[in-house]
Protein backbone atom coordinates (compact mmCIF):
# COMPACT_ATOMS: atom_id res chain seq x y z
CA UNK A 1 0.00 0.00 0.00
CA UNK A 2 1.27 3.94 -0.94
CA UNK A 3 2.26 5.62 2.42
CA UNK A 4 2.81 8.94 0.48
CA UNK A 5 4.34 10.30 -3.02
CA UNK A 6 5.54 13.48 -4.34
CA UNK A 7 6.49 14.44 -7.98
CA UNK A 8 9.97 15.83 -9.15
CA UNK A 9 10.62 16.28 -12.97
CA UNK A 10 9.56 13.46 -14.58
CA UNK A 11 8.98 10.90 -11.59
CA UNK A 12 6.29 9.74 -9.40
CA UNK A 13 8.50 9.05 -6.12
CA UNK A 14 6.50 6.25 -3.94
CA UNK A 15 6.79 5.01 -0.43
CA UNK A 16 5.07 2.25 0.52
CA UNK A 17 3.91 0.76 4.10
CA UNK A 18 6.95 -1.80 3.62
CA UNK A 19 9.36 0.84 3.67
CA UNK A 20 10.55 0.92 0.32
CA UNK A 21 10.94 4.45 -2.05
CA UNK A 22 10.36 3.98 -5.90
CA UNK A 23 10.53 6.47 -8.71
CA UNK A 24 8.45 5.88 -11.37
CA UNK A 25 8.70 7.19 -15.06
CA UNK A 26 5.45 8.96 -15.45
CA UNK A 27 6.21 9.26 -19.38
CA UNK A 28 6.82 5.28 -19.98
CA UNK A 29 5.53 3.79 -16.34
CA UNK A 30 8.86 2.09 -15.64
CA UNK A 31 11.21 2.17 -12.39
CA UNK A 32 14.20 4.45 -12.79
CA UNK A 33 15.09 3.03 -9.13
CA UNK A 34 13.93 1.63 -5.71
CA UNK A 35 15.48 1.57 -2.25
CA UNK A 36 14.64 -0.19 1.08
CA UNK A 37 14.72 2.90 3.60
CA UNK A 38 14.01 0.50 7.07
CA UNK A 39 17.28 1.38 8.78
CA UNK A 40 16.40 4.85 8.30
CA UNK A 41 12.19 4.99 8.61
CA UNK A 42 10.34 4.02 11.37
CA UNK A 43 6.33 3.87 11.48
CA UNK A 44 3.80 6.52 9.43
CA UNK A 45 6.23 8.63 8.19
CA UNK A 46 5.64 10.60 4.89
CA UNK A 47 6.94 12.90 2.43
CA UNK A 48 6.39 16.12 2.50
CA UNK A 49 8.59 17.89 0.36
CA UNK A 50 11.19 16.87 -2.41
CA UNK A 51 13.31 19.05 -4.07
CA UNK A 52 16.42 18.51 -6.85
CA UNK A 53 19.84 19.26 -6.22
CA UNK A 54 21.95 18.50 -9.52
CA UNK A 55 22.36 14.79 -9.46
CA UNK A 56 20.76 14.65 -6.27
CA UNK A 57 16.95 14.86 -4.89
CA UNK A 58 16.67 15.64 -0.62
CA UNK A 59 13.68 13.93 0.44
CA UNK A 60 11.93 15.99 3.46
CA UNK A 61 9.78 13.37 6.02
CA UNK A 62 7.23 14.35 8.50
CA UNK A 63 9.60 12.90 11.29
CA UNK A 64 12.27 15.23 10.41
CA UNK A 65 14.03 13.05 8.24
CA UNK A 66 16.09 14.19 5.49
CA UNK A 67 17.34 11.92 3.10
CA UNK A 68 19.70 12.27 0.16
CA UNK A 69 19.42 10.11 -2.85
CA UNK A 70 21.52 9.63 -5.90
CA UNK A 71 18.98 10.49 -9.00
CA UNK A 72 20.37 7.58 -10.90
CA UNK A 73 20.92 4.83 -8.30
CA UNK A 74 18.28 5.63 -5.68
CA UNK A 75 20.91 5.13 -3.64
CA UNK A 76 20.82 6.76 -0.05
CA UNK A 77 23.96 9.30 0.70
CA UNK A 78 23.34 11.22 3.38
CA UNK A 79 20.76 11.04 6.15
CA UNK A 80 20.16 13.80 8.96
CA UNK A 81 17.15 14.03 11.89
CA UNK A 82 16.03 17.36 12.69
CA UNK A 83 14.41 17.93 16.17
CA UNK A 84 11.23 18.14 14.94
CA UNK A 85 8.27 16.15 14.30
CA UNK A 86 4.99 16.24 12.65
CA UNK A 87 6.03 18.32 10.08
CA UNK A 88 3.27 19.41 7.87
CA UNK A 89 4.52 21.19 4.75
CA UNK A 90 7.96 23.26 4.40
CA UNK A 91 9.07 26.09 2.12
CA UNK A 92 11.79 27.41 0.56
CA UNK A 93 12.43 32.03 1.10
CA UNK A 94 15.93 32.85 -0.51
CA UNK A 95 18.60 31.34 1.92
CA UNK A 96 15.97 30.00 4.69
CA UNK A 97 13.55 27.20 4.90
CA UNK A 98 10.36 27.52 7.11
CA UNK A 99 9.61 24.06 8.57
CA UNK A 100 5.60 24.25 9.35
CA UNK A 101 4.76 21.89 12.09
CA UNK A 102 1.05 20.40 12.54
CA UNK A 103 0.59 22.16 16.36
CA UNK A 104 0.76 25.42 14.40
CA UNK A 105 4.63 26.03 15.29
CA UNK A 106 6.91 26.82 11.95
CA UNK A 107 10.87 26.64 12.54
CA UNK A 108 13.15 28.84 10.72
CA UNK A 109 16.35 27.27 9.63
CA UNK A 110 19.43 29.07 7.11
CA UNK A 111 20.69 26.99 4.52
Amino acid sequence: DVISYNFINNALIVLNNEKNIKAYNIKNKKIFWQSELDEYLDKDEKIVEIINNENRIIIFFNNGLILEIDLISGEVLFNQKLKLKEIKSIYFINNYALFNQINGKTTIFKQ
